[in-house]
């Protein structure tokens, strides 16, 4: 029995966001298809039901945040991302992700320590710890402590999909654009846009 945490649906445009989606599909078909595995999603209220009847599902609450231990008894817990919102409960093993460790470049040097310190609790807390780069995995060998732990490379896959009549949306301009997609955070840099639009008024945003 495997709890799968898929909390970042709560940002579905975000990049963890779409991760969660297609980890939901996919563990979902897997779960259809293999009767010894009982797969359970950890995910937005609203999302219950959303990857079909092949799977559980329990809603996020502030109440499993603080008391994990409300949870039932599972086999494997898997987060897939470093900032875990939702911590396994006691002796179950736990799968860690680790995306990248960005910060350690953008933050200061005391926000860098806090957060290393937050993802070695739970490099120490995990049975496995996983990434999804060879880089990521070099700079968590550099900045962290794995010990003894199994560690492993898996890279994200890749869904490319094709559209026999694709349509195209009715808000894009009928002049030369640029188009930015992701979260509005001040990390994704987005205010330089503003300027760039200045200098190109034949383009739109």
């Amino acid at each position: 029995h495997v709890l799968i945490d898929l909390d970042r649906l709560r940002e579905p445009a975000s990049g963890l966001g779409h991760v969660a989606i297609s980890l939901g599909q996919q563990f979902a078909a897997l779960a259809e298809a293999k009767s010894d595995v009982r797969f359970t999603f950890l995910l937005p209220k609203k999302d219950v039901g959303r990857f079909g009847h092949a799977v559980g599902y329990v809603a996020c609450s502030p109440l499993l945040r603080i008391f994990p231990w409300l949870h039932k008894r599972y086999d494997v817990w898997f987060c897939p991302h470093q900032d875990v919102s939702f911590p396994p409960p006691p002796r179950v093993p736990f799968i860690f992700t680790i995306n990248d460790l960005n910060f350690i470049y953008e933050k200061k040097r005391h926000r860098v320590r806090s957060r290393l310190t937050k993802i070695q609790k739970w490099i120490d807390r995990s049975s496995c710890v996983t990434v999804i780069s060879a880089h990521t995995g070099n700079e968590v060998r550099a900045n962290l402590s794995l010990g003894e732990r199994q560690f492993e490379v898996i890279p994200l896959g890749l869904e490319l999909k094709t559209f026999d009549a694709p349509q195209q949306p009715a808000f894009v301009p009928s002049s030369p654009y640029f188009l930015t997609v992701g979260v509005h955070k001040k990390t994704k840099n987005y205010q330089v846009l503003i300027g760039l639009m200045e200098r190109l008024p034949e383009f739109a945003l």
